[in-house]
């Protein structure tokens, strides 16, 4: 991961080495960026065939990459003001189930996620589910990531 730092003056590039997973880094910066209301990166981050799926009770939904980004502006328009992870498994690179809670306003909203990536490091896929749907949550993981039984 890289960034500009700007001192007096002068751009320098500053690199970030890490050793955590592709998902996990590009978890990390989508809450990061959504919490900065920063949709134009987080459209940037989304790879072109992102597949978006909401499966909380009440809320089912599929989007793609312009719906998934539509939803998004929404959620900016709100006003995340924290954003926190967990993870719970990771399956090599590309995939990963974390718990998820955004605060906003006055309210929390905490979810279980299923997460891939593509080689680049691009949200390819973002399933949800209720908090309390672990199972269910981890037989998606292992279907995507091709470890199902």
């Amino acid at each position: 991961m890289s960034r500009r730092n700007r001192n007096a003056g002068r751009s320098t590039l500053v690199c970030e080495v890490s050793d955590e997973p592709k998902v996990i880094a590009a978890i990390r910066q989508s809450l990061a960026y959504l919490v900065a209301g920063d949709v134009n990166a987080l459209t940037d981050l989304a790879a072109e065939d992102l597949r978006f799926e909401d499966r909380r009770m009440g809320l089912g939904s599929t989007l793609d990459k312009q719906g998934n980004i539509e939803q998004l502006r929404a959620v900016v328009d709100v006003g995340v003001g924290q954003a926190d992870f967990d993870v719970i498994e990771t399956r090599g690179e590309r995939f990963a189930l974390y718990r998820m809670a955004l605060h906003a306003a006055d309210f929390l909203v905490s979810t279980l996620a299923v997460a891939e990536v593509d080689d680049r490091g691009h949200v390819r896929t973002t399933v949800l589910f209720d908090e309390d749907d672990l199972d269910v949550a981890r037989a998606e993981l292992d279907e995507i990531s091709g470890e199902s039984t």
